[in-house]
């Protein structure tokens, strides 16, 4: 009899595990896939002919997808980090991941904030590659298969499944690129909590020296070097122009004195959901343009495909799932 009721209650566990990973929606499965996705991008060893490095604007902000659209054939990373900087560390491990026989080419998503000294602590980045052995090894190759078991509550669950309310969502790519977005879609809300970035932490002219001597360094080896300003809101680009300290105008001359070349992007007609980072559409959206531009630049035959959202690519981690 008891063993019984032990099997019955060991069935009736098992039911409600599957059911609740079946039916809840898919941004609460997010735990497992999150670290997989920072294991993977920090430690794999696969070699790219495009690398683009910056802080969250760049990683939320460029889908290698949308660009592997037009640039059919090129190997694209996204190799930005949160709160990630342009400092000598960053630069290095991008070009490890350029493949010596590819195009290689690195694009630099240039933002104030990753020319800051708080930002060239590069706190995510060193997080990730410092974990242990074992770590690694359950991110990569356990986390997948534990998508199910990402803790919940029931009233979480319940909430996320008949709230109206918008929430955030998350899918996570292979590419290195995080895509945002609200649902239902909203503005975003108050741009004060931005207004302590840049204090006692304006953008170093050291951090920008040594952008431009790598922008120089590179391009005499035969590396092609891009860099582009990541869109935001109206209001950010007013809140960083007036507390940063970063002349974008002195910058692109000095970049392109160096042998860069800028990439001009239009500041209009994208949607930050939080006045800082791009939504899933318009990363699509830049995304698209930046491939066009570099591509042409570049001599690279161009395919227009249409303009749909992009899936996930093989091996990828989805939005439904790891």
């Amino acid at each position: 009899m008891t063993r019984n009721r032990v099997f019955l209650a060991l069935v009736l566990a098992s039911t409600l595990i599957v059911l609740i990973g079946l039916l809840r929606p898919d941004a609460m499965r997010t735990v497992s896939r999150e670290k997989w996705f920072w294991t993977w991008k920090t430690h794999s060893d696969r070699k790219f002919d495009v690398v683009f490095v910056g802080d969250s604007r760049t990683y939320r902000g460029i889908s290698p997808e949308s660009m592997t659209d037009i640039l059919q054939g090129i190997r694209i990373l996204n190799f930005g980090y949160s709160s990630g900087s342009l400092s000598a560390l960053m630069l290095g491990e991008a070009e490890r991941r350029l493949d010596p026989a590819g195009r290689r080419i690195i694009v630099l998503g240039v933002t104030p904030s990753s020319l800051t000294p708080r930002a060239a602590r590069d706190e995510q980045y060193r997080q990730e590659k410092n974990r242990t052995s074992s770590e690694i090894i359950e991110n990569l190759y356990l986390s997948p298969f534990l998508t199910y078991f990402d803790p919940t509550t029931p009233i979480r669950f319940f909430e996320e499944i008949g709230s109206r309310k918008a929430r955030f969502r998350e899918a996570f790519y292979e590419s290195g690129w995080v895509a945002g977005w609200k649902e239902p879609a909203g503005p975003p809300g108050s741009i004060g909590v931005f207004a302590n970035d840049f204090t006692d932490n304006a953008v170093s002219p050291m951090l920008v020296d040594n952008v431009l001597r790598q922008t120089e360094a590179w391009t005499r080896e035969g590396i092609r070097v891009y860099a582009f300003r990541p869109p935001t809101s109206p209001e950010m680009t007013d809140l960083e122009k007036r507390l940063s300290g970063f002349d974008e105008e002195t910058f692109r001359q000095r970049f392109t004195r160096a042998g860069g070349v800028w990439v001009d992007v239009a500041r209009a007609g994208y949607r930050s959901y939080d006045h800082s980072h791009l939504d899933k559409e318009s990363a699509e959206t830049l995304s698209r343009l930046v491939a066009e531009i570099i591509g042409r630049s570049m001599g690279e035959p161009l395919v227009f495909p249409a303009q749909d959202s992009v899936s996930p690519s093989p091996g990828a981690a989805r939005p439904g799932g790891a």
